[in-house]
């Protein structure tokens, strides 16, 4: 990537992209930039992830909270209208381990 950059050149519309994202966006908008990059001009984000190499910088548009939802394990998911559901997959159980027979007597340790 880095030999890429001259031929590229900086990122000058990265404003004009993050103010559309934000129009288009829902829920939040996530925007992955190297680490020690400066932060995009406009809204500041509400919080950034930081790796290695990459950070990711989070721009929250509503809080599920504040939706009435209890967050990512809500059960509520956006389906499209055709959508056909998939049946769950069986589950595969293995039988119990049988017990050793007692009734031959064969314990070593008592009479």
């Amino acid at each position: 990537m880095r030999l890429f950059r001259p031929f590229v050149g900086d990122d000058l519309d990265a404003p004009a992209l993050l103010a559309a994202a934000l129009a288009l966006a829902s829920h939040r908008v996530v925007v992955k930039r190297p680490r020690k990059a400066p932060i995009i001009e406009g809204p500041k984000p509400g919080y950034s992830l930081e790796g290695k190499s990459s950070r990711y910088d989070i721009y929250p548009k509503r809080s599920w909270v504040a939706d009435g939802r209890s967050g990512a394990g809500s059960g509520r998911v956006a389906r499209r209208k055709n959508a056909t559901r998939r049946q769950p997959e069986p589950v595969l159980r293995s039988r119990p381990a049988r017990r050793p027979d007692r009734s031959t007597g064969g314990s070593a340790g008592r009479p």
